[in-house]
């Protein structure tokens, strides 16, 4: 019997700080007593927010592909910005994942965003349509239940810097931060 061939996902993604984490974990077990769901819970060392998915490879990605990322990743240069993660909802679907949303946010990260889908683009990459983009950091994978939205203590977020991640998709899902660029400025 042939083992499943293992498939490798390339991104950049925001990656929370040590406050933000807390405070996602905080919300995330307060969904969890309150409505007690059933699904995958997403470890406090795997939450992030994915700001552009590269693709799926059989390998982590070829040598050029990984060059491309990075070389984009260089050309990006931004100040830092604030999000706020200010609610909590499920996206369709019959195994629906369930969110910490920054729709109020959406106007401070998109010139960030758009940066880096030019860069991306100058590299070779597809980006996704803008209208597309749902500032989000998942919590719970594939639930056995929709979440109906509601708004959260607002979590307040300062970025600082993104990555360009690599995930190894099997029975067993790793995160590894490939490489991490700073933001010229943070907000004070």
């Amino acid at each position: 019997m042939e083992t499943p061939a293992e498939r490798h996902r390339l991104f950049f993604a925001l990656l929370p700080d040590e406050r933000v984490l807390d405070d996602i974990m905080r919300v995330a077990s307060l969904l969890k007593s309150t409505y007690h769901p059933r699904g995958k819970w997403m470890p406090v060392d795997m939450l992030h927010m994915t700001l552009i998915f590269l693709g799926d490879f059989p390998a982590l990605a070829s040598d050029a592909v990984v060059v491309h990322a990075l070389s984009s990743g260089d050309d990006v240069s931004m100040p830092g910005f604030e999000l706020t993660l200010d609610s909590a909802s499920s996206f369709s679907g019959r195994r629906p994942p369930w969110v910490l949303r920054g729709d109020k946010s959406r106007e401070a990260l998109m010139p960030f965003w758009r940066a880096l889908g030019t860069a991306l683009a100058t590299g070779g990459f597809r980006t996704p349509p803008e209208a597309d983009f749902v500032p989000h950091v998942t919590v719970l994978r594939d639930a056995d239940k929709p979440l109906d939205g509601f708004e959260i203590k607002p979590i307040r977020w300062q970025v600082r810097d993104f990555a360009l991640m690599h995930s190894r998709m099997g029975k067993e899902r790793e995160y590894v931060v490939l490489r991490r660029w700073s933001l010229d400025k943070a907000p004070a």
